[in-house]
């Protein structure tokens, strides 16, 4: 579809700039066929307005189809802009029910906004799906944060932590989270601070907001 749209601004474009200036005729325009200048002009029109049609429309299918929700719902995820994005992740599950990224950003968007027994369902939504550890790390987050500690250890443990060592700096943000909902709350925090003093902008951001919320 991307490829579409410029096509359709250059054609109409250079309708609208054919129509403004003066036809550069090489013989007098006195001379030339009435009809044939008619059906060139109709015909140019009739292809500029298809192209629009055309364009347009798809466009317009794209959206309607979910395109537009999967571009809100994962730029206000990345942005951290968790409740503005729930509802736009809503409409995506909704239409896309198979997309398991859409799954995975609104429960993870549910869990960091509290609302963990549904982020739990999404969450293992995105796990029936694709069982990576990206979804697996957000349904143990769902967990954490619906207060099921051990449930959530174990769920980082056995599918996103590898060897016993934490992948992503992002991860130790969840980790923290499901040490704390088990009741260990010194080892949450040694997480949160290796998240803190990483180079990830993104896990700084959710440490100290993890660190704020949970004493």
């Amino acid at each position: 579809m991307q490829s579409n749209t410029p096509k359709s601004a250059t054609g109409s474009a250079a309708y609208n700039d054919s129509m403004q200036q003066p036809p550069q005729w090489s013989i007098p325009p006195t001379q030339r066929r009435t009809n044939w200048v008619t059906v060139v002009l109709i015909g140019c029109g009739a292809l500029a307005a298809m192209t629009l049609l055309c364009c347009g429309g798809g466009a317009l299918f794209f959206w309607r189809s979910g395109g537009g929700d999967i571009v809100s719902c994962s730029n206000l995820t990345m942005a951290g802009e968790y409740k503005k994005a729930i509802p736009a992740c809503r409409d995506l599950v909704a239409k896309m029910p198979k997309l398991a990224g859409g799954h995975n950003n609104l429960g993870w968007c549910l869990a960091l906004d509290g609302q963990g027994p549904e982020a739990v369902v999404e969450a293992q939504k995105a796990v029936d799906l694709e069982p990576n550890p990206n979804s697996y790390d957000t349904l143990a987050m769902a967990l954490a944060v619906s207060g099921r500690g051990d449930e959530a250890l174990k769920v980082e443990t056995d599918h996103v932590m590898n060897r016993s060592a934490v992948q992503g700096k992002a991860q130790h943000v969840t980790l923290g989270m499901a040490y704390y909902a088990a009741g260990r709350k010194q080892e949450a925090h040694r997480q949160w601070e290796i998240a803190r003093t990483s180079l990830d902008a993104h896990a700084q951001r959710l440490a100290r907001e993890f660190e704020r919320k949970y004493p």
